[in-house]
């Protein structure tokens, strides 16, 4: 299981992401597309000058190579738009 963390990445930004790349929610936060997994989690944390940052934890597991594919189809993806 490996995990990547985005800040100040919007959660629909993610699913739209997902959705490019043909995922299928099966359940709430819970996406498949063939032998690969995701499971979103949101947590919003505020720091002592109350500014909030989202963090979005991406969890995959399956196939190691489909994994390693995906993680850099992600991190292209968000890379690319500053994330």
């Amino acid at each position: 299981m490996e995990e990547i963390l985005l800040r100040n990445v919007c959660r629909w930004e993610i699913l739209e992401y997902l959705d490019r790349l043909e995922f299928i929610e099966v359940q709430d936060g819970f996406y498949r597309r063939g032998e690969i997994e995701i499971r979103l989690s949101e947590t919003i944390k505020k720091s002592l000058s109350s500014i909030k940052i989202d963090e979005t934890k991406i969890e995959i597991s399956g196939q190691q190579e489909l994994v390693e594919k995906l993680l850099k189809e992600i991190r292209f993806h968000f890379l690319r738009a500053g994330g």
